[in-house]
C-alpha cells in the first residue's frame, strides 16, 4: 500500500499552500479537483397508497357485490394425491399388480425398495392437472389405484389419498377479498382520473405549486443534490427524483414519472449550480496528499529503472519499498489479480520489471518464466440437463393443455 511506504526525503517537503510544486501539481489534474453540478427541485408523489382509506366499501357494497358474484367464491374440490410414473406400460402394469392389495404406507416403501420414481401432490384442482390424468384422478375414490394412464409424457398411476370437496365460502370468509376487489377498483379509477387532470395542467403550463394547490398535494424539496448518487442510499423516491431531476430543465414542470405501479412523481428543477473547479485551499489536505502520494510513486519508478539498468532482480528493491516478495503463478483470467496488474505482467518479457498502480496499492511485478498451456485433445461435455429441458419443451408445445409447473417438472425429471 502506498500510504505505508516512506519517502526518503518526507522530512524536507515543504507541505504549505504556496508551494509551487503543489500549486502546480494542482493546476496540471485541476479535473480531479472539480466542484459537481449540483441541483435544487421540489416535487410531488403521488402515492397510491396514501389515498387508500378514502375507499374502504361499505357493508352494504361488500354484501351486495357478494350476492352478485357468488362463483367467484366457490373453492372447487381438490385432492392428495401420489402419482407414480414409469417408461413403458408393462413396467406400470407389474408395478401395479404387486400393490393391489397394499394399502398407502406399503405401496410408498415397496416404490422406494424398487426405485420407482413417485410424487406427492397436495391440494392440487382440476385445472391444474395435464388433461389425462386429471379426468382418471378426479374418477377415483379415496385409497383407491387407477389402471394405467398414458400422458404424452409417461406412464403413470396414481393413488388419491384425500378429497375435499366444492365448497362455497361464506361472506365472512370472503369479506377481506371483497374489500380488496372493490377498493383496487375505485382507487385504480380515481388515481387515473388525477394523473389525467395533472397532465392536462402541466400542458396547459400550471407551476407545481398550482397543481399541488388544485389537486391537495404536497410539495417535498431535494436541495444541492449531486448526479452521483450514494450506493448506501436506500430511498427510492429520492433516487428516482434527482436522476429525473438531472435530465430536466430549470423551471420546467415535467410529465408524470412512474416510479413504480405504486407510485409516480412530478419534478421542477428550482437551482442548478454548474460544475467548477475547488479552490486549492478548499481541497488543499486531499491535493498535498495526492503530492505526496505522486513523489513516492515517482520514487518507486526511479528505483525500477536503476534496478533495470543495472541488471538486478525484483528482490533488490525489497528494502527500499519494505515488503517481502512472493512468487505465484497469474492466468490472464484470475478474478484475484487487478486488470492493470495482469495486463502488464502478460505485456511484459522474461526478467523485465514493472509498477502498476490501482488506487492506493502499488504491484511490482518481474516476469521469471512463461508457461503455454497444452493442447486439449478431448473435451467432455455434459448435455443431459439441455437434452432433458428440450425433450420435455418439444412434447408440451406440440400439446393444447391446462399444466401445473410442478406436475411437469417431475415428470420430466426422471429422464
Amino acid at each position: 500500500n502506498i500510504n505505508n511506504f516512506i519517502l526518503p526525503n518526507f522530512k524536507d517537503l515543504d507541505i504549505v499552500i504556496d508551494n509551487n510544486l503543489i500549486i502546480d501539481f494542482f493546476d496540471k489534474n485541476i479535473n480531479s479537483y472539480i466542484n459537481p453540478e449540483k441541483r435544487s427541485m421540489s416535487y410531488i408523489l403521488i402515492d397510491k397508497n396514501n389515498f387508500k382509506d378514502q375507499f374502504t366499501p361499505s357493508n352494504t357494497d361488500i354484501q351486495n357485490y357478494y350476492n352478485a358474484n357468488k362463483g367467484l367464491f366457490l373453492e372447487l374440490e381438490k385432492r392428495d394425491f401420489i402419482q407414480f410414473n414409469f417408461k413403458d406400460q408393462e413396467e406400470a402394469t407389474q408395478f401395479r399388480n404387486k400393490i393391489i392389495s397394499y394399502n398407502n404406507e406399503e405401496i410408498i416403501k415397496f416404490a422406494k425398495e424398487n426405485n420407482v420414481f413417485f410424487n406427492e401432490f397436495s391440494k392440487v384442482s382440476k385445472n391444474e392437472v395435464l388433461e389425462d390424468l386429471s379426468k382418471a384422478i378426479f374418477d377415483l375414490k379415496k385409497n383407491q389405484i387407477s389402471n394405467v394412464i398414458e400422458t404424452p409424457l409417461a406412464k403413470h398411476l396414481v393413488i388419491v389419498k384425500n378429497i375435499y370437496p366444492q365448497n362455497q365460502k361464506t361472506l365472512d370468509q370472503s369479506k377481506v377479498e371483497i374489500t380488496n376487489n372493490l377498493q383496487e377498483v375505485e382507487l385504480n379509477n380515481y388515481i387515473l382520473d388525477l394523473k389525467n387532470n395533472i397532465s392536462q395542467q402541466i400542458l396547459d403550463g400550471l407551476s407545481l405549486n398550482e397543481i399541488a394547490k388544485d389537486n391537495l398535494l404536497t410539495i417535498e424539496t431535494i436541495n444541492n443534490a449531486e448526479r452521483k448518487i450514494s450506493q448506501t442510499e436506500n430511498d427510492l423516491i429520492k433516487n428516482e427524483v434527482i436522476a429525473k431531476g438531472f435530465g430536466s430543465n430549470k423551471d420546467f414542470v415535467t410529465d408524470i414519472f412512474d416510479i413504480d405501479e405504486n407510485m409516480s412523481i412530478i419534478i421542477n428543477v428550482d437551482q442548478i449550480k454548474n460544475e467548477k473547479p475547488y479552490e486549492l485551499d478548499e481541497v488543499f489536505e486531499l491535493v498535498s496528499n495526492d503530492w505526496i502520494k505522486s513523489l513516492k510513486i515517482k520514487s518507486i519508478e526511479e528505483k525500477i529503472e536503476e534496478l533495470s539498468n543495472n541488471s538486478k532482480q525484483i528482490k533488490d528493491i525489497e528494502s527500499f519499498v519494505n515488503t517481502k516478495f512472493t512468487n505465484t503463478d497469474i492466468k490472464i483470467n484470475d478474478n484475484n489479480y487487478p486488470s492493470t496488474l495482469k495486463n502488464n505482467v502478460f505485456n511484459n518479457k522474461i526478467n523485465e520489471i514493472s509498477l502498476s498502480v490501482v488506487g492506493d496499492n502499488i504491484y511490482i511485478s518481474e516476469v521469471i518464466k512463461i508457461y503455454f498451456p497444452e493442447e486439449e485433445n478431448e473435451q467432455s461435455i455434459s448435455m443431459l440437463s439441455e437434452l432433458r429441458s428440450n425433450f420435455g419443451a418439444e412434447i408440451i408445445k406440440d400439446k393444447k393443455i391446462s399444466t401445473n409447473d410442478n406436475l411437469i417438472q417431475a415428470l420430466i425429471s426422471q429422464y
